[in-house]
């Protein structure tokens, strides 16, 4: 064969191979862009098309090589560039692919997909400034692209220019009507200036057109869980299992109906939909979180226990699973093992970031000047700051960080420990912090400690009911609410506290009403408070229409905001009965007799609360939740407690 035949030949081979790789006939393209890479190694057309289809076809970083050369041979081929930037990406090299797709775009202006390509990475690697140039660039270049309109909209929600965002997500919704991606972020946008009932039409269409896809439920839960009290939100998992009708071999789709599921306390479908995930995807993250979760909550602690210890194998970086094992291992009596799982929260990449934190404190010893460190909530901290008397026989220079609304009872009751207010911080578009900097400066602390490592160090025995009393209410706020409630009637009298101030989703599985409540304990057992602090009209009708039944309201109390005097207000009472909120370590902190209906605190102990002695759990640690099982319980335990407690007489 001649050298003009041979490159005939050649010629010929490259264009049949081009023809096969559109046709994705990748083998016959592979064999001949070989065979003229054989003859030419240096021809830069043929180095792109074969990384290409090598990219195309799982090889990721045997691509790299052949178009890291095609644009050292040709570096004004943009489309390699974009190629070499789409393989860098997939490895993970941000930069490299950015410097690439830069290249594309310098080289070939007219390449929507490297301008598109280079928002998206831009975004991915925080650089908002990059991300929203290419995207603007595309949008003006390519008007009517609603790739290009979409990808602009999305952009400006994520940096948030959400008002900005909708013009061009309108746009593209128009260009195409079936896409979804302009619908989601249309929603997010809505949702954002306050149209909820805009944001919720666009995740409805969103999952019309595309029922399987995962995004576009949680958002729609969440714009139902805004909703007021009352109008009724759709359950999400609807939605979700109708998409898995239509992808019943996507596990994703499983995994989401299983933790819709589970949003809603269903936990014994949503085990059955987690387990089917993971049977079709062993290492799906949202089933593998979410199984031992619902087991859990099943009353299938075994069970839990092994799938808990299965996500710390899967997703050994995922610090949740330890906090999983450990409330377990407490409710399964094993305290030293949960302990050393719940320390994690000391490292854990959840919650809030924690700067300038001084050494931890492991609990050996006498830890010199200590700061104990803030927890999540309120509640948390009357639970753990319960160890305070056992932490000042071994240290003498304590100073506590805690919410500021609880500062006057805790210095009332601990004059000996400096407390201090939550050295937390806010910050535009992201969660807010603890900067600890400043306060270590001036105070010169030698350890730190969380507040709930406390009971690991100082609570290793878990077999008898913990103080009666922690805390010291203000005794004249105290006076001034037994005289309010003995003008108001005899008594006995008893707070209810039947939800938290937040409702919806799975927490309206573990609350009741205030009828409910009243007719469980007795409308002529006891005088009735209302522990709620966000009461929505006409919440407490049904209970008021309860023959003999009074229940009273208390006016020019903030119960949110201040919790002195309801510290005060709750021990004038001679109990109350709870739910799982803030109001029951509170009510048993300053040692009124609390009836919990649910498990004891922390579940480190039986029958019976081994943080909080004035407790009283109606759930038993490896006993399923059901509020309509606690609250009978509740009933016959109350008149015992009142006629036993010397409480308020």
């Amino acid at each position: 064969m001649t050298p003009e035949q041979r490159a005939d030949y050649l010629s010929k081979l490259l264009e049949t191979s081009i023809d096969a790789h559109q046709a994705g006939d990748f083998s016959v393209a592979e064999a001949g862009y070989r065979e003229v890479l054989g003859q030419f190694p240096r021809h830069a057309i043929t180095l792109d098309l074969f990384g290409t289809l090598l990219f195309q076809t799982g090889r990721v970083e045997e691509a790299l090589e052949p178009l890291e050369k095609a644009v050292e041979l040709s570096p004004s081929r943009g489309p390699a560039w974009n190629h070499l930037g789409s393989v860098r990406a997939s490895l993970s090299d941000r930069q490299g692919a950015l410097q690439a797709f830069q290249s594309a775009v310098e080289t070939g202006p007219d390449n929507i997909d490297a301008w598109l390509n280079l928002s998206r990475v831009a975004e991915e690697s925080g650089d908002f400034s990059l991300s929203k140039n290419a995207a603007w660039n595309a949008a003006d270049l390519f008007p009517e692209n609603s790739q290009a309109q979409a990808r602009l909209g999305a952009i400006l929600v994520r940096s948030g220019a959400r008002d900005e965002a909708l013009h061009p997500l309108s746009h593209a919704i128009r260009l195409s009507p079936l896409g979804v991606e302009p619908y989601l972020h249309s929603a997010i946008a809505f949702s954002s200036t306050g149209d909820e009932q805009a944001a919720e039409l666009a995740i409805r269409k969103c999952l019309l057109i595309a029922p399987d896809k995962v995004a576009p439920y949680p958002h729609l839960v969440g714009l139902q869980k805004s909703k007021a009290l009352g109008r009724g939100p759709v359950n999400g998992s609807v939605w979700a299992r109708r998409a898995t009708r239509v992808a019943p071999a996507d596990p994703r789709l499983w995994a989401h109906l299983g933790s819709e599921l589970l949003r809603y306390l269903e936990v014994d479908a949503s085990i059955s939909e987690s387990q089917r995930a993971l049977v079709l995807d062993p290492s799906n993250s949202t089933a593998t979180f979410d199984l031992p979760n619902a087991l859990f909550r099943a009353g299938r602690h075994q069970a839990a226990r092994a799938a808990a210890y299965r996500g710390l194998v899967v997703s050994p970086s995922e610090d949740a699973f330890h906090i999983m094992v450990a409330e377990v291992e407490f409710a399964l009596g094993n305290l030293d093992v949960g302990w050393k799982h719940f320390e994690v929260r000391r490292t854990a990449r959840f919650g809030s970031e924690r700067i300038g934190l001084p050494p931890f404190w492991e609990g050996d010893g006498n830890p010199g000047r200590l700061l104990v460190a803030a927890e999540q909530g309120v509640g948390d901290e009357y639970m753990y700051l319960s160890m305070l008397p056992q932490l000042t026989e071994r240290c003498s220079e304590v100073t506590v960080e805690c919410d500021k609304r609880n500062l006057p009872l805790f210095r009332r009751s601990f004059r000996g420990i400096d407390f201090v207010e939550r050295q937390v911080f806010g910050r535009e578009n992201a969660d807010p912090y603890f900067d600890y900097r400043a306060l270590t400066a001036e105070r010169t602390f030698d350890c730190a400690i969380l507040a709930g490592s406390l009971p690991g160090i100082f609570l290793k025995d878990g077999s008898k009911p913990g103080p009666a009393r922690i805390f010291d209410v203000d005794p004249e706020e105290r006076q001034y609410w037994r005289n309010r409630f003995l003008q108001l009637g005899k008594g006995p009298w008893v707070g209810l506290c039947w939800r938290s101030g937040i409702s919806g989703g799975f927490r309206n599985q573990l609350y009741c009403r205030p009828e409910a409540m009243v007719k469980a304990l007795g409308a002529r057992t006891a005088n009735y408070v209302s522990l709620i602090y966000n009461l929505q009209p006409g919440e407490l009708d049904a209970a008021r229409e309860i023959s003999d039944c009074f229940i009273y309201d208390p006016e020019d109390i903030d119960q949110k905001n201040e919790l002195d005097r309801v510290a005060a207000m709750l021990s004038a009472l001679d109990a109350v009965v709870s739910v799982d909120t803030a109001v029951s370590p509170l009510a048993a902190s300053i040692g009124t007799p609390t009836i919990r209906l649910g498990w004891s605190h922390l579940r480190l102990s039986d029958g019976y609360d081994a943080v909080l002695g004035s407790c009283h759990p109606m759930t038993g640690n490896l006993e399923r939740f059901e509020v309509d099982v606690s609250l009978p319980r509740a009933g016959k335990a109350l008149p015992k407690i009142l006629k036993a407690s010397a409480h308020g007489k």
